[in-house]
């Protein structure tokens, strides 16, 4: 298979693997690992996993380009920890969307149709985890969620990220994730309140879900905390 890595990636990698807790911000951006630096909206997983114990897994619900999986698995690593993580996506783009995906004039925003953010290379992002070295504990699964979640029905975790922004995808990642999180984990919600009219299925699917659950929805108070999430609670 021909690498869809330049000489300027693999050079990256190269000083990554050499420097991994002190790696220049220029090579975590070339190689595509996000920081808060480079995306403010990181800074809520930052932050949280910066501190949180980490005795399950770690999921991610549209791991798109893979910068917030790798950005994860940078954080943990300077902690010295590699869980098990799985990163999961269609690389197909967006499902069909449904009635609750639709704004309050009745009609999808334009961003909102089947195939959207189909752009993403899954052949790219497992060569960048295998130049990486991180095979071992980052593990990318391609398909819809409702195909791939049941192979992860075994799974506990710690954290999980969703951002898959459509009303249906949120509901089938809630039901499927939300009985297998630890006692203190973390469910972190990246479209919630956040996309200006865009993905209003995503604050719907939240909004339903936990109305008779006992968690609190919740940001940081530092104006960088741009994501909602959930301390659960058991």
């Amino acid at each position: 298979m021909k690498s869809t890595l330049d000489l300027i990636d693999r050079l990256a990698i190269s000083i990554y693997s050499f420097m991994p807790n002190a790696a220049p911000y220029l090579v975590l951006k070339r190689i595509g690992i996000a920081t808060s630096r480079r995306r403010v909206e990181f800074y809520t997983l930052e932050h949280l996993l910066s501190e949180l114990p980490v005795p399950g897994a770690i999921l991610e619900c549209g791991t798109y380009r893979g910068g917030t999986l790798l950005g994860m698995a940078h954080v943990l690593g300077k902690r010295g920890l590699r869980p098990r993580m799985f990163g999961l996506d269609s690389f197909e783009g967006f499902p069909e969307p449904v009635a609750q995906d639709r704004r309050d004039d009745g009609d999808f925003h334009p961003d909102v149709h089947k195939g959207a953010l189909g752009d993403a290379s899954y052949s790219g992002l497992i060569e960048r985890i295998e130049r990486l070295g991180w095979t071992d504990h980052v593990h990318v699964i391609k398909g819809f969620f409702e195909d791939t979640l049941p192979q992860l029905n075994a799974e506990k975790y710690s954290l999980v990220h969703i951002d898959c922004d459509l009303y249906q995808s949120y509901m089938t990642c809630l039901e499927h994730a939300y009985p297998r999180m630890l006692p203190g984990s973390i469910m972190v919600f990246d479209d919630y309140r956040v996309s200006e009219g865009v993905y209003p299925g995503a604050d719907r699917a939240v909004d339903e879900f936990f109305t008779d659950k006992p968690e609190v929805l919740e940001r940081l108070p530092d104006p960088r905390g741009l994501r909602t999430f959930a301390r659960i609670v058991r």
